[in-house]
């Protein structure tokens, strides 16, 4: 969860720099990173609610017994 924070709070900074870059290549480069930011975060998004599924599964099994 915490590496998730992490992720979002890079590409939200990351985002507003390449927004104000004018530097075509450097620009280019900072959307690279972006993109494989993006795709890390939704790894973990999927991550976590793959975990706090499996989590409710567990805990209603407690409940029923």
């Amino acid at each position: 969860k915490y590496e998730l924070r992490q992720i979002c709070k890079t590409l939200f900074y990351a985002k507003r720099i390449a927004a104000r870059m004018r530097n075509a290549a450097q620009k280019a480069a900072l959307r690279r990173e972006i993109a494989a930011l993006e795709k890390e975060s939704i790894a973990l998004k999927r991550l976590l609610a793959r975990l706090a599924e499996r989590y409710a599964l567990r805990h209603e099994e407690k409940k029923k017994s």
